[in-house]
């Protein structure tokens, strides 16, 4: 009798072994299932913040290039002015040198 109750004993503690041994290996693979899915996370957020930066850099290089150019172009127009006025104050001045003469 004491041999069944031992036998018993035994099987009921290698069936509660057994199902301990497979809800620990159970857990683990969901822990390295949650750490592989954090760094591939992790991994996204950083080439997102990559590109992010990208994109601002390359904005700003486009608004850099396209002020510098309305800059030139103002520039340009203020010296065309000047021009202008220059050329009319010549006219003006050869206009009243001759009527002074």
């Amino acid at each position: 009798m004491e041999t069944i109750t031992t036998a018993y004993i035994f099987g009921i503690l290698t069936v509660v072994a057994i199902t301990l041994v497979i809800t620990t290996v159970m857990g683990i693979v969901k822990i390295l299932k949650q750490q592989r899915m954090m760094e591939n996370l992790d991994n996204e957020i950083q080439e997102t913040h990559r590109e992010f930066n990208r994109r601002i850099d390359e904005t700003f290089q486009s608004l850099n290039g396209e002020i510098e150019l309305q800059y030139r172009e103002v520039n340009r127009r203020i010296d065309e002015t000047y021009q202008h006025t220059d050329s009319r104050v010549d006219k003006l001045e050869g206009k009243l040198t001759i009527k002074i003469k």
